[in-house]
């Protein structure tokens, strides 16, 4: 089993195209590419930059992960909450597809099905014949990506402030999981930070009285964060002792991420009680269904209206919505995607696409 890991643990976002061509020439031809496709009158895309991070960070999630063709539903529902919309999905899976065929060593084998999937799902789209004439012109050079796609997580120190699952993502403190995390960063300060987030999480009962796993968790994580000079005393003795309650979180220890999934827990709380709660008199509880939200958005004369509905729709069902709910959502899109009355919007192309400087504020 691989763990479930969260996008900042597998990609750190770059924040200027030119770091892109600097990680492979072949993104310069790529990203010309995606030029051509900004001129299209259909919608207004994201900063190449935009687009180009989700790419990397869905191949190298595939390329990690193994991805089988069961998970493409739910790469589709991530690319769809990140992106907003059908239309920029589109782009974003079609752009993963020819990277992915671009690739010159896999880090394992490329699973065919998977591939063919995506080919016969958006090898209709209007985005699918420029990336494939760039593929073309690309192989007839007989060059690849030599770029290895492999997890390139934020800094350690980028996750305190932020909750995490530990958990759930190591499968229960399972040793092995452990030292698969652990090896996602490369540098020591950063896997000792990690261990002693990972550390801080346990609770007095989660080894319920197992005592052998509990030694085996111990000695995985003091190999890392036994090195933390400030806290290498502390962290030694409490290897030595079997006393689950030195583990429990004090309140005042209650980290900034700790606090805030506590509100989102809360909030959520708030909604659940909203939708159970049968007398609606002060409206928290008023309810609509998706048939009505999309009807709403049909009738639309601007796209620029039911946009950010259509985004939030995307957002909300990130990994619950049925085939049923994105038909409905990719028919509220339609119309406006055929030009009926899209928003004509575009940054401007073409004249410095060889100026990295000029080009990738874009």
């Amino acid at each position: 089993m691989i763990p479930n890991l969260p996008r900042l643990f597998l990609w750190t976002d770059k924040t200027s195209i030119s770091e892109f061509f600097y990680l492979d020439s072949i993104n310069r031809t790529i990203y010309k590419t995606l030029c051509k496709v900004r001129e299209i009158p259909l919608e207004e895309l994201p900063k190449p930059v935009v687009i180009f991070n989700e790419v990397y960070y869905q191949v190298t999630r595939i390329e990690y992960e193994h991805t089988n063709p069961a998970k493409l539903s739910k790469i589709i529902s991530d690319v769809r909450a990140d992106m907003s919309f059908q239309l920029i999905s589109e782009l974003v899976m079609t752009m993963v597809y020819f990277v992915f065929l671009l690739i010159e060593k896999h880090s394992h084998p490329i699973n065919k099905t998977f591939l063919a999937l995506i080919r016969e799902r958006y090898s209709e789209c209007i985005y699918w014949r420029f990336f494939e004439d760039c593929y073309n012109k690309i192989r007839k050079k007989n060059i690849y990506i030599t770029y290895k796609f492999v997890p390139k997580p934020v800094g350690a120190v980028q996750l305190r402030d932020k909750y995490y699952d530990w958990k759930a993502i190591t499968n229960n403190y399972n040793s092995m999981f452990l030292e698969e995390v652990l090896d996602l960063w490369e540098g020591l300060d950063d896997k000792k930070e990690v261990a002693i987030l990972i550390k801080e999480s346990i609770n007095n009962l989660s080894f319920e009285e197992d005592y052998s796993r509990f030694n085996t968790f111990n000695k995985i994580l003091d190999k890392y964060s036994a090195y933390n000079e400030e806290n290498s005393m502390v962290l030694a003795e409490e290897c030595q002792q079997y006393d689950y309650n030195r583990f429990v979180r004090k309140e005042d220890a209650i980290t900034a991420g700790m606090r805030t999934r506590l509100q989102e827990l809360q909030s959520e709380n708030e909604k659940l009680k909203a939708l159970l709660e049968k007398q609606k008199s002060d409206g928290t509880a008023r309810k609509f269904t998706l048939v009505q939200i999309a009807d709403y958005c049909k009738s639309c004369i601007e796209w620029g209206d039911a946009k950010p509905i259509v985004a939030m729709l995307n957002k909300f069902l990130r990994g619950i919505a049925t085939a049923e709910d994105i038909n409905l959502i990719d028919s509220i899109e339609e119309p406006f995607k055929k030009g009926r009355y899209v928003n004509n919007f575009y940054a401007p192309v073409g004249q410095h696409i060889d100026q990295v400087d000029k080009i990738e504020n874009y």
